[in-house]
């Protein structure tokens, strides 16, 4: 469907859904509009055959897109029907008048058009027409961005699910994220690490020093006991 327009029968089921809310004014000014449409051509309808224009004031703010001709008692019962339809799904108080007429209806009286339109129109009294024209319009327009909000999202999740399933199907793993690369060393520690260990060395103090403690050796032994260097010196 036109994604300016929407029918009654989604009206419906988002009102059914909680994602809208139909006050029960605008529900029984749809039914009036209704009806005046079927003066003009009597026709046996359900809900998803009335079609809602957002933009449109009483002369292009549904049309019936039904071509079941029927006689008007066919029709009064169809109208009859979408009304109980409105009136269940819509918020506020339903007027005592309107639960009147269909419990008549449900009575097996005769019903006429014409009656019909006389006590919708009595319930919406004082009826503003304009008025009443600029709150469906506006109603409308609000309903169907809201529900072609939802469409879109929901075949945005629909395109995603479907994307999952043929990569499961076709046995596509996600490839694992690579592990993060070291920080590199600083330089002077990647050239140590390539430097040949350095070779220990005693150097020359530890020879001197070798050499000053045998001297004092040698000479605590010579005033100890002279006479063991006496042929050293003769």
């Amino acid at each position: 469907m036109d994604e300016r327009t929407l029918n009654a029968k989604e009206l419906l089921e988002a009102a059914d859904s909680g994602l809208i809310g139909i006050p029960v004014e605008i529900g029984a000014y749809l039914v009036l509009l209704t009806v005046e449409e079927l003066s003009e051509r009597a026709r046996a309808f359900t809900s998803a055959d009335i079609v809602l224009l957002p933009g449109g004031y009483a002369s292009g703010a549904l049309r019936i897109d039904s071509a079941r001709s029927a006689s008007e008692e066919e029709a009064t019962r169809s109208a009859t029907e979408f009304l109980k339809e409105l009136l269940l799904a819509s918020s506020g108080a339903s007027p005592g008048a309107l639960i009147a007429w269909l419990e008549r209806a449900e009575s097996g009286a005769k019903l006429t058009l014409a009656e019909m339109h006389d006590v919708v129109e009595a319930s919406l009294v004082p009826l503003n027409r304009e008025a009443s024209e600029r709150a469906l319009a506006r109603f409308l327009r609000k309903s169907t961005e809201r529900l072609r909000a939802q469409e879109k999202a929901r075949d945005e999740l629909s395109e995603e699910a479907i994307d999952q399933e043929l990569d499961a199907l076709l046995g596509r793993v996600s490839e694992p994220s690579p592990s993060p690369s070291p920080e590199p060393l600083p330089e002077r520690d990647a050239l140590e690490l390539h430097r040949p260990p350095k070779r220990r060395s005693n150097g020359p103090g530890f020879a001197l020093s070798a050499a000053v403690l045998l001297a004092a050796a040698l000479l605590g032994l010579y005033l100890s006991w002279p006479e063991l260097f006496s042929g050293l010196f003769d």
